[in-house]
């Protein structure tokens, strides 16, 4: 263990001063840390990460297709309304796109319309799904559609 800590913190410390250089170095702008990441990638690294995302949210999405319809099922018998949370996020290049989740809150409000806190809207299925994260299935939705990728930081939200 002790061997592959010293071995991450050799590439990190490589690829940090690495990613560093092109960003001091290039004349594109890079917003984060995947975009950096791509451009000391080259073109066929990139296409064969794409592709293993590809592959890889095509099979989780087969693999977990028994879990998505009971969680969807469990949510649709607990509360009415939408079974999948919806948020604007902001994608490779400033571009913004959908990130889907499955819901786990309610959207109860106090009477001046603001939302009450977290904890007092989380449901008790919402709970046991944020636990074994099983709420963010639907974002391989997004990895196959290119929007997110398998391995990577977390999309910012807008706003």
């Amino acid at each position: 263990m002790l061997l592959l800590n010293f071995y991450y913190y050799l590439y990190r410390t490589y690829w940090d001063k690495k990613e560093k250089q092109i960003m001091e170095n290039t004349s594109r702008k890079i917003n984060d840390r995947d975009d950096a990441f791509e451009c000391r990638m080259g073109v066929v690294q990139t296409g064969v990460k794409r592709l293993l995302d590809a592959l890889g949210a095509i099979v989780a999405m087969v693999v977990f297709s028994p879990l998505f319809l009971i969680a969807y099922i469990a949510i649709k018998m607990e509360k009415s309304g939408p079974v999948l949370f919806k948020q604007e996020r902001i994608g490779r290049n400033g571009k913004p796109f959908m990130l889907y989740k499955f819901r786990t809150m309610t959207d109860l409000r106090d009477e001046e319309g603001n939302l009450f806190p977290d904890d007092d809207r989380m449901t008790k299925l919402g709970d046991k799904l944020r636990a074994t994260s099983l709420d963010e299935l639907p974002e391989l939705w997004c990895i196959l559609k290119g929007d997110m990728s398998l391995v990577g930081t977390r999309p910012p939200t807008i706003g």
